[in-house]
Formats: C-alpha cells, structure tokens, sequence
C-alpha cells in the first residue's frame, strides 16, 4: 500500500489506522497537485491546482477523482460533476467545500475483501461542516458508486475499536451541536486534552455497512462509558476546586445533554438525570430538561420520556 503526494516540497509520513499517510506541510508553492493512494489491484488519485496549503479557498480549482482498478481505470471524473451535498454542485467551489488530500484512503471498510474509496471535504478537519464521500466497487456494474456521509461540526477518526479487523468511525452526534449552544473555550480545550474523543457531544460510533453507515454505538459500552465519565468529571473538577458557578453555568448544558445521552446508550438513564438534575441549578433548569427529554426521545436515545 502507497501513497505520494506530488508537491515541490517536502514530504511528511504519519501513522492512520495501519494506513501510510502523507501529510503535506504548509507551502507556498502553486501548481497541480496530485495526492495517490494504492492497495491491492486499486488506485484512487485525487488532484487539483491552486496553492498547496495556506492558501484562500477560491484559489483551488479543478477537482478531480480517478479510481483504477486492474490496470482500468473505471471512475475518472471532475468533482465538481460529482458533487452532491445539498443537491447543489456548485458547493465545491465554495469556501467550506474543498478536499482534505491527506484524507484519501483505499481501505476495506467492511472485510469483505472488497476496497473502498474515501476522501474527506470541507472547510476543515475538526470544523464546520466536514462531509466524507466513500466509493465502492459494484461488481455487476462494474464501476463504483458512492455514498456521502455529514458530519456537521463532529468529524471522525477511524479507528478499529475491537481489533476485528473492521474500522468504525468514531464521531459524535452532531445533532446535539445547536439546542443547547457551544461550551466555552477553556472547556472545549480541556476536554480535548483529556478525550480521544474530544467534542463535547454525545459519542457516536459508524460503521460501513452495505453501502451505507450503520450506528453501532450501543455496541461500544466501553468507549461510551469512558466518553460520559470525562463530561462529568469537567464538573467534578470545577466544583471541587470551589467554582460554585458550575452549577448555573448556561455553557454547562450543552455538556449536560452529552453526559445524558452518553447515560441512556449505556442504559444508565435514570441514574444520569438523577445526577444531572441535582448538579445543574440554572434558572432555565426545567426548561432545558424538558427540551433536553424531548431531543433524547425524538432522537432514539430514550423510548420514552
């Protein structure tokens, strides 16, 4: 398995899931850039122009994806034609629509000894809005189709969990990213420097099945468990250290609904809203408990309210 970047520059080799990764550097330099990604009998080659990195987004032009297989190529098309987000192809050519190249894999997402194609878009990873588009192989066709996955502001890591030689996806529910606002920066920033999963939104684990993502986050007891114990221990820390405004914090709810959700995956619901209940004391508290009930119930986290 291989993958180049052709760059003037340098080149960097990162470790992602067993995969080799060039990871392009900042550069100044402009041209065509081509960023390949082999395995097997597969190759996918994504390519542009414009400035490397560090560049305005309107500078980059001409996307291109071409995925060959056996020596044929079978997909060799511009991505702008492909786009499908929102039903709108002009969205490539907008500011928050362009290629991650050091996303592109060639990896069988789902052990069934066929490869699939992946490739990241948006305005940049851990930002909003990040999408991945995921081709794969139809053997009576003979071509590849794709899917595209919205991750909103959640992103994901692929990682394989349990070590079964299949890759999950580990995210975070972005619809949880709106009702209830953003956490403060020194929040966010802690909880990334103690988290794997660092957003402050309820843990959700993919996986790639049948052409499309399955959630298979009720499997993962263990990561959820680890995910909701950190959300409640940004709490413990700050009332612990005498910081008795964390107990009527408004940023505080957006961790509330996490800690929740995370409590009714692993069957812990009533143990949770006994604990959230006692802990937050905002004047909007019956407010933003029944909201929070409501998108817990309308989202298949709770059957009932």
């Amino acid at each position: 398995m291989t993958q180049k970047i052709k760059v003037v520059d340098w080149l960097s080799r990162v470790l992602v899931f067993g995969l080799a990764i060039a990871s392009p550097q900042v550069a100044k330099a402009s041209g065509e850039i081509r960023v390949t990604q082999s395995n097997g009998n597969v190759v996918a080659e994504l390519s542009y122009s414009g400035e490397v990195l560090g560049a305005e987004p309107s500078q980059f032009a001409n996307f291109r994806l071409r995925i060959v297989r056996a020596e044929q190529t079978l997909i060799d098309q511009d991505l702008v034609t492909a786009r499908s987000t929102y039903g709108n192809p002009s969205n490539l050519q907008s500011s928050g629509n362009r290629p991650f190249p050091e996303s592109l894999k060639v990896v069988d997402l789902n052990q069934d000894g066929e490869l699939e194609i992946l490739f990241d878009f948006g305005d940049r990873p851990g930002g909003c809005c990040t999408y991945t588009q995921i081709y794969r192989y139809d053997p009576e066709q003979q071509t590849y189709s794709y899917t595209e996955h919205f991750w909103g502001y959640a992103g994901y890591r692929l990682r394989d969990l349990d070590e079964d030689g299949v890759p999950e996806f580990l995210s975070n529910d972005n619809l949880f990213a709106y009702p209830f606002g953003f956490p403060s920066v020194e929040m966010s920033e802690q909880l990334q420097e103690s988290s794997y999963s660092p957003s402050v939104l309820p843990l959700r684990v993919l996986q790639y099945q049948d052409g499309r993502m399955a959630d298979v986050t009720r499997q993962y007891p263990r990561e959820v468990g680890s995910h909701a114990y950190i959300l409640w221990s940004h709490y413990w820390q700050r009332q612990s250290s005498g910081d008795a405004s964390v107990r009527t914090d408004p940023t505080m709810r957006s961790v509330w609904a996490a800690y929740l959700a995370n409590k009714h995956l692993l069957g812990q619901a009533q143990e949770g809203w006994q604990m959230v209940e006692q802990a937050y004391q905002g004047s909007d508290r019956q407010q933003f408990f029944n909201n929070l009930r409501t998108l817990l119930q309308q989202n298949g986290y709770a059957q009932e309210s």
